[in-house]
C-alpha cells in the first residue's frame, strides 16, 4: 500500500502528459535490471514529442532529476538502477507483465 504512493507523486509531480515516458523509463529498469544511457536515448527518441522543451514540457534530464530525488532510481556506471530493491520488484510486478521492451517496439 505505500508504494503506491510512489505511483501517485510520480503523476502528481510530473503530469499526464510526461508520465508515459516515466513509466517506461522505470519500468524497463526493473525489468532489465539496469537502464543503459544507450536506452535511455533511445526513450527519448520514442517520446520526442513530449519531451520537447520549447512546449512547455519538461526535458528528459529533469525527468531522470525527479526520478533520482523521489528515490527511484539512482545513478549507476553508465546507467540507472532502482534505489530500492524492493521498489523495484514491487514495480516490476506491477507494470512488468504486459510491458514491451523498447527494442521490441522499434522493431
Amino acid at each position: 500500500m505505500e508504494l503506491s504512493h510512489y505511483e501517485e507523486r510520480l503523476k502528481l509531480v510530473l503530469g499526464d502528459k510526461i508520465l508515459p515516458f516515466a513509466l517506461d523509463i522505470l519500468t524497463e529498469t526493473a525489468v532489465r535490471r539496469k537502464l543503459t544511457d544507450e536506452v535511455l536515448r533511445g526513450y527519448c527518441q520514442y517520446h520526442q514529442e513530449i519531451l520537447k522543451a520549447e512546449d512547455g514540457n519538461r526535458t528528459a534530464e529533469e525527468v531522470m532529476g525527479v526520478l533520482e530525488h523521489d528515490g527511484y532510481l539512482k545513478r549507476s556506471g553508465s546507467g540507472y538502477v532502482f534505489h530500492s530493491r524492493l521498489l523495484r520488484d514491487w514495480w516490476k510486478a506491477h507494470y512488468g507483465r504486459m510491458f514491451i521492451p523498447l527494442q521490441e517496439r522499434i522493431g
